[in-house]
């Protein structure tokens, strides 16, 4: 049995097969039609969000960040360090490893110590060598250190030139004495400004023995001089200081023997 369609049925069927390509058609038309930036636009969009939602882009800033923490020098760590500086302790460092502002820190800071620690070395030196060694020319370099260093290094070498100097005046005047000289003194108020507290207590003291010296002397050559060539027999030292001597001065116990000792003497030829 054959089936006819009917021309009617037929036309109906067709406008449904056609309305397909034209819905596609309008489609492809209205997508053509906008512009480029809304086609760009996801691309971009896409772009920004892909470091948030990888995972590589994350961990190379969090290695970042824990890189420059690391090369940062603690707050903690400096203050250690001061301490250990105002306790003594000039062997203290700082790590050498940081960069930028932090590493020029330990830098001056390891500096400091260093010399600081070099200058105790030095003032350990001067001391061993005149306590130990009677080097009493000793003295702390001064080409190494600048500015208020090198005043206090100058200050000490300052003082160790004065007292050496009022040693040597001292000894000077003494080693006059042993070889008959009893015209030296220490000069207590020429110079550049005259001697104060021990220092004019020493040079008083040489000068007294000086005198004292002198004048027993020249009192046993006059009462020789008077026994040996004018015959007199009585002739005695005589116990008052000399008009050179200072008011504060008089003659010792040792003196005044030594006097007795010579009068008997002379009064004994009779």
């Amino acid at each position: 049995m054959t089936i006819t369609k009917s021309a009617s049925e037929t036309s109906a069927r067709e406008p449904s097969k056609k309305t397909v390509p034209v819905a596609k058609a309008a489609v492809n038309k209205a997508a053509a039609k906008k512009p480029p930036t809304e086609a760009i636009e996801p691309t971009r969009t896409a772009k920004r969000a892909a470091p948030r939602s990888g995972g590589a882009p994350s961990t190379s800033n969090g290695q970042l960040s824990a890189a420059r923490t690391e090369s940062a020098l603690s707050r903690r760590e400096l203050l250690a360090a001061l301490r250990s500086l105002k306790r003594g302790d000039f062997a203290a460092r700082l790590p050498e490893h940081h960069t930028g502002v932090d590493g020029e820190i330990c830098e001056a800071f390891n500096e400091l110590c260093a010399m600081t620690d070099s200058l105790r070395e030095e003032a350990e030196l001067v001391s061993q060598g005149v306590k130990s060694e009677g080097r009493t020319r000793r003295r702390l370099r001064r080409h190494a250190f600048n500015g208020g260093w090198r005043d206090v290094v100058n200050h000490v070498n300052e003082s160790l030139d004065e007292m050496a100097e009022h040693a040597e005046q001292m000894a000077r005047v003494i080693g006059a004495v042993r070889n008959g000289d009893l015209k030296q003194s220490m000069d207590i108020d020429g110079g550049d400004q005259p001697l104060r507290g021990d220092f004019r207590r020493h040079a008083l003291a040489v000068n007294d023995m000086v005198g004292q010296l002198s004048y027993f002397g020249s009192e046993v050559t006059r009462v020789a001089q008077e026994v040996g060539v004018a015959g007199e027999l009585g002739a005695a030292a005589s116990p008052t200081r000399s008009p050179g001597w200072p008011a504060r001065s008089a003659p010792r116990a040792c003196w005044a023997d030594r006097r007795r000792c010579a009068t008997p003497r002379a009064s004994g030829k009779s």
